[in-house]
């Protein structure tokens, strides 16, 4: 199954109400979409995580799950074991989960670790800067 059809399974998986299977589903998106198709990055973040935090909705499991992965990333994203494109994946989340502040914090530390990587990523965090 691509990509594509695993976004589509997870979807219908949630309309027969198979939670948990639609979660793994979204997941299994998130994580590696980009990896068979680097064209998915804009329907990973975007509608993607639209269909993901609609399911944590009704599923508080799956909030969780998104939050352990912005919350892994940004550990990583701070000892710099990760870059641009992962700072662009934490700053998506906490837009569809409406944690902007959160954004923010993490740009602040970059900031104070790394200038010139806060500089490059100034950009995509300037909405959840001012939103702060």
């Amino acid at each position: 199954m691509n990509a594509l059809e695993r976004l589509h399974a997870a979807r219908t998986l949630v309309s027969e109400g198979r939670r948990e299977e639609a979660l793994q589903e979204y997941i299994w998106f998130f994580e590696r979409a980009s990896k068979e198709n680097r064209s998915l990055d804009v329907v990973r973040l975007s509608g993607g995580l639209a269909d993901w935090v609609a399911l944590a909705d009704v599923y508080p499991k799956a909030r969780h799950a998104l939050e352990a992965i912005r919350d892994r990333k940004s550990q990583l994203l701070l000892f710099r074991l990760l870059g641009w494109d992962a700072f662009h994946e934490v700053v998506s989340i906490n837009e569809h989960l409406g944690c902007e502040g959160q954004t923010y914090g993490l740009f602040k530390a970059l900031a104070a670790s790394d200038a010139k990587f806060a500089e490059r990523c100034a950009d995509i965090a300037l909405p959840s800067i001012l939103q702060a």
